[in-house]
């Protein structure tokens, strides 16, 4: 079908409005006006944070972190070891990951919110929060307290709740929740795919390490 010089004016799911102007063409080419996300990367006490925007699960999220490294230093699922560093982790990822994107990284058990993966879990031992580099900070539920005084940011007596003994691996909130806020943590199901943030000991050039996959 021959289409003579008109425009066309669509608004798409997202609520974004394009506008095409189509001069005697063959064919229809059809366009999509999304937000786009793509990974990055910040500084912070001399430490390199990067976000990956495509979606893993905690155990997948891991092993990509330790497939790459700066300087021979492999990186790691973030470790938060106070208010402050969580604080600015915070204003990075909103700053740099748009609202349209946090449908792309939603954990349905987490009440609907979307998040982004860190590196604690008490997948070895029910109840024994560790970080990546295996240091023990929380011991317990949402009734439990911190170890040796160690920084955590759940929801004071509301997470971590295990719901439906399914919940073992902790994210970040990017937009709230019923039982929480933006910015603070919950722990859901290992198995959700969301976006992750790795960090690296280092400044630098991030590289993939050779043999890993």
């Amino acid at each position: 079908m021959r289409i003579h010089s008109k425009i066309i004016k669509e608004k798409l799911n997202n609520g974004c409005m394009k506008r095409v102007h189509i001069r005697s063409i063959s064919f229809i080419l059809l366009l999509a006006c999304f937000s786009a996300h793509a990974d990055f990367s910040f500084e912070y006490q001399r430490h390199t944070y990067e976000v990956i925007t495509s979606n893993k699960n905690w155990k997948g999220s891991q092993l990509y972190a330790q497939s790459r490294s700066i300087g021979g230093k492999t990186g790691y699922l973030v470790i938060i070891n106070d208010k402050n560093e969580n604080n600015e982790i915070f204003k990075q990822l909103r700053k740099k990951i748009s609202s349209a994107s946090h449908s792309k990284t939603k954990a349905p058990d987490g009440g609907g919110g979307s998040y982004v993966w860190i590196g604690a879990s008490d997948i070895k031992k029910e109840g024994k929060w560790i970080w990546s580099n295996g240091v023990n900070f929380w011991r317990g539920n949402s009734s439990g307290k911190a170890v040796k005084g160690n920084f955590n940011n759940w929801p004071k007596g509301k997470e971590p709740d295990d719901y439906l003994k399914k919940q073992d691996a902790a994210g970040i909130s990017l937009n709230g929740w019923p039982l929480g806020k933006a910015g603070q943590w919950n722990d859901v199901n290992s198995k959700n795919k969301l976006f992750f943030i790795i960090e690296y000991d280092a400044i630098g050039k991030i590289v993939k390490q050779k043999n890993k996959k």
